[in-house]
Order: C-alpha cells, then structure tokens, then sequence
C-alpha cells in the first residue's frame, strides 16, 4: 500500500485529469448552446456563487477582474461561458498536481494553470477561492498568516466541510478515501478577522455530501462563505 502522501498525489493527478477532460466536452456544450451545461449533484449551486460573485466584481471594475482559483483545476472553469461576460476575466488556477508540460483546455478566456505557489507571488487578485481544498490540508489556518501573496479584496470557500465544534479528523467516503481535517467554523471566521476580512454570507449543502463519518455529521456543516476585506483595517 502508497504512504498516504503519495496516495493523496497520485489520486489528485488522476482524479484532475479525469476532470480536465470533462471540462472540454461541458466547453463545447456551451460554445453550441445558449444556456449552460447541467452538471451532477450541487455543482450548479456552487458555480452559480462563483458566477455572481465575480460579476459582483465586474460591477465595479473597469479593468479584468483577477482571480485565484487555489488547489482547483480547469473544470471548475467550464461552465462559466454561458453565465457571465468572460472576456473581462483573469484566472489563475493553482494545481499543486498539474503537469506543466500537459496542454491547457481553451476555454475562451484567460486562465492559467500553475503548480507552485512561487508563479503568482507577485500578483494581488480581486477574488480568492478555496473550493473545497481546505480540509485536505491540516494546517491550513496556521498557513493562512503566512501566505505571502495578495488574497485579495473577496475570499470565497465552497462546499467546504467544517465543524460546528471543535475542529476533527474523519474518513473520507467517496471516491477519495483518504482522511480529511475538518476545520472549526469559528477558527476560519476569527482567522480571517484577524486578517482584517468580515463574513458578508454564508450558506450551507446537506452535511452527508461532505461525506465525514456518522459520528460526526451533527458537528459538520458542509458551508459556502464570502469574506470581504474591511477598508482601511491591517492585518494584526
């Protein structure tokens, strides 16, 4: 049996190609149709946030809108064609597994995939996302006060599992059968306080499709949130 680490990294490059290549066939169902590509499960309701939430940007922007899709792939990208105006979008998607040397899906917009936090240090985005990624990585509060890069004036997290409690470690029952570190909700919103950010929304998906153990599905919420940046306020 892999070690866990290089389980959890073969599982993603796979797990991401498989995606990639769905995410050209949902591009050419949105060059050939008028509205979007129906995806399975919640993922509408996830996109549709994004959606409006960048076109929240676009509002008040007369130039590109920047942003930082973090521990992503192309997929999530798809099916944005058909929902908003994508000529005034900048994405930069980092995907700690992407092969640099594998082609990147056209999607008909500006959108680059990278692999090392290093690639976009210098760059400050108007909206950073956190799909889902963060109860893959146990010490991604401590980390959040060390980024060196601009998270931006937006911070969104979709369909992240977190505790109502204390922070815990579960199974995970779905395709990937790893483990996950469920971060407590509380913890995430005084970091991001901290960081000068205030929860403008918030909203939830039914607990079993963060797929944690029984135990402790009464603890978990499976939650979407937007951070705004305070004006004015600096980080502590």
């Amino acid at each position: 049996m892999l070690p866990q680490h290089l389980f959890k990294m073969e599982y993603w490059k796979k797990y991401n190609k498989k995606l990639n290549d769905f995410a050209i066939l949902m591009h050419e169902h949105n060059q050939e149709n008028e509205f979007n590509f129906i995806e399975n499960n919640f993922y509408n309701h996830i996109r549709d946030l994004v959606a409006l939430s960048i076109s929240m940007l676009q509002l008040n922007s007369k130039t590109p809108v920047k942003i930082l899709d973090y521990g992503s792939n192309a997929t999530a990208w798809a099916n944005i064609y058909r929902k908003i105006n994508t000529d005034s979008i900048e994405v930069t998607v980092f995907d700690p597994f992407h092969n640099l040397k594998s082609s990147i899906v056209d999607l008909g917009f500006k959108l680059n995939i990278v692999n090392e936090e290093k690639h976009f240090l210098t760059e400050c985005f108007a909206l950073t996302i956190f799909g889902s990624m963060a109860q893959y990585d146990k010490n991604f509060l401590t980390a959040l006060n060390s980024k060196t890069f601009c998270l931006g004036e937006y911070v969104l997290f979709t369909h992240t599992p977190l505790s109502l409690e204390k922070p815990f470690v579960s199974k995970q029952f779905s395709d990937y059968k790893g483990v996950q570190t469920v971060h407590s909700f509380v913890e995430v919103s005084k970091s991001f306080e901290k960081l000068g950010y205030e929860l403008i929304f918030k909203s939830t998906l039914p607990p079993e499709d963060a797929s944690v153990e029984d135990q402790h599905l009464n603890r978990t919420v499976y939650a979407n949130l937007l951070f705004a940046k305070l004006k004015n306020k600096k980080k502590d």
